[in-house]
């Protein structure tokens, strides 16, 4: 069992919905920066290609081998499936938990409320292809979170970008519009190497 971020988890116990056992548990994840975990991973009983985020809201209770939710296997099927790339693994020998791909810049940074995006109600997440004016430039690898109200500010490109090793951090107000796969920027590749560098901290993992 797990005991942190406020819950207790038994890793590999059986989820029951409402009207009976829908799976098992395989991981949790966890929001780094509010260090809370946020979801389950369960692997589903009756589609086992398939593993569904389960928001921690649902559940009702937990024992040492069992989980209990609030929903029926119905509504537990409709549930997103979990895909572990846009995830960041937390424990490498257990795999037990993984990390949404949040960070947040060093020093304070002074973003208008209107140029954030709220979290978990767009479409951008670690492996979204980002396009510049120009053409394709890289895939978004962390969201830079604000503390206070856990709003996106900045999507971070760290790796498999045109530059190299250096972090590219765009703000969101530089983005024109977001498809399912896609981030589309109103810069061009020439004015996002130009942006300034954003000292960023990382949680440990």
């Amino acid at each position: 069992m797990l005991t942190m971020f406020e819950i207790e988890v038994p890793v590999d116990a059986v989820v029951h919905a409402i009207d009976g056992a829908c799976g098992h548990v395989g991981c949790v994840i966890v929001d780094p920066i509010k260090e809370q975990v946020t979801h389950l991973v369960v692997q589903d009983g009756e589609s086992p290609q398939i593993q569904r985020l389960v928001p921690v809201d649902l559940i009702h209770s937990t024992r040492q081998k069992e989980i209990e939710i609030k929903c029926g296997i119905e509504e537990f099927k409709k549930l997103p499936a979990f895909a572990e790339a846009e995830f960041l693994l937390s424990d490498p020998e257990t795999g037990s938990h993984r990390l949404w791909p949040y960070v947040e810049s060093e020093s304070s940074l002074n973003v208008p409320e209107h140029e954030r995006l709220p979290a978990g109600e767009v479409a951008i997440r670690r492996g979204t292809a980002v396009h510049a004016k120009d053409g394709p430039i890289g895939i978004v690898d962390e969201l830079m979170i604000n503390r206070q109200d856990g709003s996106i500010t900045h999507v971070v490109l760290r790796e498999g970008h045109l530059w190299g090793t250096k972090d590219i951090s765009i703000p969101v107000s530089q983005i024109e519009k977001l498809d399912q796969n896609t981030v589309y920027l109103r810069l061009s590749k020439q004015e996002v190497e130009a942006l300034p560098e954003i000292r960023i901290r990382r949680f440990q993992h």
